[in-house]
C-alpha cells in the first residue's frame, strides 16, 4: 500500500499485517530496517506499530520490488544487477550478527514443516 507523508508529499510504501497472524514478522522487518540505517540501496525506516487489527511498517517507497524488476528484465537480471543485490545481501549479513539473521530467517522465511 502507498501513503503520502503529510507536508511533504513523499509517497511512502506501507506494510499490513493481521495482529491474530502471531508470526508478528512486521517486527522483525523492522528491526532489520533500523539496523540498516543509512545503508545505499536499503529504505529508510520510518515507523512500526500497531493500528486497530492490524501491526504497521512504513519504510520509504523505493520503487518497484525485485520481482517486478525480474519481469521487466524479461525473467533474467544482467551480471552487473545480479553483483548489486550480491553487494546488498553481503552488507545485510555484515550488519546484522549471524545469531540475529538465523532468528530471523527461521521466523519469517520459514514454515513449519
Amino acid at each position: 500500500m502507498v501513503a503520502i507523508e503529510e507536508g511533504t508529499g513523499k509517497e511512502l510504501a506501507v506494510k499490513l499485517e493481521l495482529k491474530e497472524n502471531n508470526r508478528n514478522s512486521l517486527k522483525y522487518e523492522a528491526d532489520i530496517y533500523q539496523l540498516l540505517a543509512g545503508e545505499e540501496g536499503f529504505p529508510k525506516f520510518y515507523w512500526y506499530g500497531s493500528e486497530g487489527d492490524y501491526n504497521v511498517l512504513v519504510i520509504e517507497l523505493l520503487g518497484q520490488n525485485l520481482e517486478g524488476l525480474l519481469q521487466l528484465c524479461e525473467g533474467r537480471f544482467t551480471l552487473a544487477t545480479t553483483f548489486v543485490l550480491a553487494k546488498q545481501m553481503v552488507i545485510v549479513c555484515l550488519i546484522i550478527s549471524w545469531p540475529e539473521l538465523k532468528r530471523f530467517i527461521l521466523k519469517v522465511c520459514c514454515t513449519e514443516i
